[in-house]
């Protein structure tokens, strides 16, 4: 399994940081994917920067791609990733998420069977961005970002794909799914994160 980390978001509401480069605790939040990747056995890691390449050195040696086709979104993010995966399961990620769960995620590695598409469902809904996609996705994605004007959600493609879910009771076995599936859109998200990260840390 690859795992591919989409790290092209803007972070406008962060005035334009570069959310995978901050930094939490020992580590930045790409670091801490990188981590959590590799520990979760996954072969490869790509990372999909949109059209501005990170320019740090933990990334030496990783497959880091610009998107195929700019300005789409994470639907390009995905498809780009998925062209650039020698996998034919793939782990995706966004860039901002530093809890991972390792056992999570080899749980749903383990899980993956028949399914075209693996996704996270919980009360608060369902975690495109926390999810295992196969090479069976390319050829909708590419019909969907080449026949669309406007730029189209992740789930976009879940019905014409075989999707299977990760249930919460599931998640709660290895992590609060409040904790795994945080992400970081505010200043107020990194204040939370770095509090959360020095508890784990201590």
């Amino acid at each position: 399994m690859t795992g591919i980390i989409l790290a092209g978001g803007k972070g406008s509401r962060l005035k334009n940081i570069n959310k995978p480069l901050i930094k939490l605790g020992r580590l930045t939040i790409i670091e801490q994917i990188i981590v959590r990747l590799k520990e979760s056995s996954c072969e490869e890691i790509v990372i999909c920067s949109g059209q501005n390449p990170i320019k740090d050195t933990i990334l030496d040696g990783l497959t880091q791609i610009e998107d195929i086709i700019p300005h789409q979104g994470p639907l390009a993010g995905l498809y780009s990733g998925l062209m650039a995966s020698r996998s034919f399961y793939n782990f995706v990620v966004a860039g901002d998420m530093p809890f991972l769960s390792t056992n999570l995620i080899k749980y749903m590695k383990d899980k993956a069977g028949n399914a075209d598409i693996l996704v996270p469902k919980t009360q608060r809904g369902i975690e495109p961005l926390h999810a295992i996609y196969s090479k069976n996705c390319l050829d909708v994605i590419k019909q969907k970002i080449f026949s669309e004007k406007e730029k189209l959600s992740l789930e976009s493609i879940f019905t014409e794909l075989k999707v299977e879910y990760i249930l919460e009771d599931e998640i709660r076995q290895f992590s609060l799914p409040e904790m795994v599936f945080f992400n970081i859109n505010t200043p107020e998200d990194i204040k939370e994160a770095k509090r959360l990260m020095r508890r784990l840390e201590r």
